[in-house]
């Protein structure tokens, strides 16, 4: 191998001036080839389906695109979880209520959402934990279940009975410090007559 003065290669210097030299393409090039892309006949509809199942998909996906696909993940997640999860709400009407305030009891309405249910009832201080004694009835196709009492002023310990067997606090409502039965309990303020 032979190098010039300058220490470069008189071949390598050929080969790189050819390189540098523009290339004419014959104008009617992209048109031949499409039309030989076109006149191929397609390929049938098994290999194309065949193609879709085999070939990755490339997603390009901005970063704010991304937050607002997981953000929308959470959300739907929060909700389908709510969505299960059995709501229940014991209402104790105010003073400003017009709700029946007969020698000093007012009406209290117990309410819970639990579509799975066959049957609710409430247990409390205020009937014996007598689970046949206040059944709640089923409103609607929904799931919720209600049944309106009255109860004395005070602070009333209750729970669910699902199904005849299965004990349940008010996830609304405050627990209890002490447990009755070993099982934990919600309480109702129930406020006196103004």
């Amino acid at each position: 191998m032979t190098t010039s003065d300058d220490g470069n290669d008189p071949m390598l210097e050929r080969v790189v001036e050819q390189l540098r030299r523009p290339t004419a393409l014959d104008p009617w090039l992209d048109q031949r080839i499409m039309r030989a892309v076109r006149a191929a006949p397609p390929s049938p509809w098994w290999e194309r389906a065949l193609a879709w199942f085999r070939d990755p998909i490339r997603l390009r996906v901005s970063p704010l695109a991304m937050t607002a696909v997981a953000m929308a993940a959470v959300v739907l997640a929060v909700g389908l979880r709510e969505a299960e999860a059995p709501a229940a709400t014991a209402v104790a009407p105010t003073a400003a209520t017009p709700a029946g305030t007969h020698g000093g009891v007012r009406s209290v309405q117990f309410v819970l959402v639990l579509p799975s249910a066959q049957s609710v009832a409430v247990v409390g201080d205020f009937n014996d934990w007598q689970a046949e004694a206040t059944p709640l009835h089923r409103v609607g196709n929904g799931g919720l279940w209600t049944v309106e009492m009255t109860l004395p002023p005070g602070n009333h310990r209750y729970a669910f009975i699902v199904d005849g067997h299965v004990w349940m606090p008010d996830p609304n409502a405050p627990l209890t410090t002490d447990d009755d039965f070993g099982k934990p309990n919600s309480v109702v303020v129930v406020e006196g007559a103004a």
